[in-house]
C-alpha cells in the first residue's frame, strides 16, 4: 500500500499496485471562530449537527489542514484534540475565504478476486459516518488482471514529469 495503511479487508493480487486517495468530503461546515495552534479546544461551525463523537474530520484552509477524531459536540461546538495550525475565520458562514471543517474519506482502488475467483478492479470506501468503520468494496471492471502505477517525477521545477517511478 503506497499509504503503508492496512485499513481494508481487501485481498490485492500480489504483484499488483493499489492506491488509497484520502480526501474531505460531504457538507463542508464553515468555522465561525479562530482557533489557535497547538490548543485543545473547541472549533465552532456554522452548522455541528453533520457530525459526531468520534467521525474522523478535516479543518483546512488554503495554507494546510488538520485531521483529528472529534471528541464532542455540542450543538455548533466541535471538541478537539491539539491541533498543529492555527485558523482565523472572519465569523461569516457564506465567505469562501473561511476555514472548513469536513469529514474525511478514504478510497482505494486495486486489483482482487471476485466472489467466483475471478479478478477484478475494485474500489474500497471507508465510510466516515459509520460506526465501526467499515471498509464497502464494489466491483468496478471483472476481468482486470494487473494494476501499474507510475509517478512522474520533475526533476527540473518546470511542471512536466522528467522521469517515471513505479
Amino acid at each position: 500500500s503506497p499509504s503503508g495503511n492496512d485499513d481494508t479487508t481487501a485481498t490485492i493480487v500480489p504483484g499488483t499496485d493499489a492506491v488509497t486517495i484520502r480526501h474531505l468530503s460531504g457538507t463542508h461546515e464553515v468555522l465561525t471562530d479562530d482557533v489557535s495552534p497547538g490548543a485543545i479546544g473547541t472549533l465552532t461551525v456554522d452548522d455541528g449537527s453533520n457530525f459526531s463523537a468520534g467521525d474522523i474530520v478535516g479543518v483546512s484552509d488554503c495554507g494546510g489542514g488538520d485531521v483529528f477524531a472529534i471528541t464532542n459536540v455540542a450543538g455548533n461546538d466541535i471538541s478537539h484534540p491539539a491541533l498543529l495550525r492555527g485558523y482565523t475565520s472572519n465569523g461569516d458562514p457564506d465567505d469562501p475565504a473561511n476555514p472548513t471543517l469536513a469529514a474525511l474519506v478514504a478510497v482505494r482502488y486495486f486489483i482482487g478476486f471476485d466472489a467466483d475467483g475471478n479478478p477484478a478492479l475494485f474500489r474500497e470506501e471507508i465510510d466516515p459516518t459509520v460506526t465501526p468503520r467499515q471498509p464497502v468494496q464494489q466491483t468496478l471492471i471483472e476481468g482486470v488482471e494487473s494494476m501499474q502505477i507510475l509517478y512522474g517525477v520533475d526533476n527540473t521545477g518546470d511542471n512536466v514529469p522528467d522521469t517515471y517511478v513505479p
